[in-house]
């Protein structure tokens, strides 16, 4: 995975088949000025907030990933302009179900000596 990601919202597009649906994806990423082909991870959430489907390019095709809680949603960041986004850490922390707001990093101190 990328070190930051992108999130867009995907709102009506229910009941495409397969092709239509990646299509549709794709137009959406392109919409907002990114390149789905350039390595970037974009994750898609449901309206309810409760499912995710991830897109990324491997180098050889795209790569989608779904996923959907079984109890509660996702803790989401604001939107600004239609995109939110993510660093790597708050998406792992996201996508495990955990409140990436509650998720801190642990603080290591440098050794005061070196052996």
């Amino acid at each position: 995975l990328a070190d930051a990601m992108t999130v867009i919202e995907t709102a009506k597009l229910s009941g495409l088949n397969p092709e239509a649906y990646l299509t549709a994806i794709l137009g959406r990423i392109r919409n907002h000025g990114l390149d789905p082909h350039s390595g970037l991870t974009v994750v898609f959430r449901s309206k309810r907030g409760d499912r995710v489907k991830i897109l990324v390019w491997d180098g050889t095709g795209l790569v989608m990933v779904y996923k959907r809680l079984d109890e509660g949603r996702f803790a989401w960041p604001a939107v600004k302009d239609g995109v939110m986004r993510l660093t790597r850490a708050q998406f792992e922390a996201l996508f495990e179900g955990l409140d990436w707001r509650r998720v801190t990093p642990r603080r290591v101190r440098p050794p005061e000596t070196a052996a």
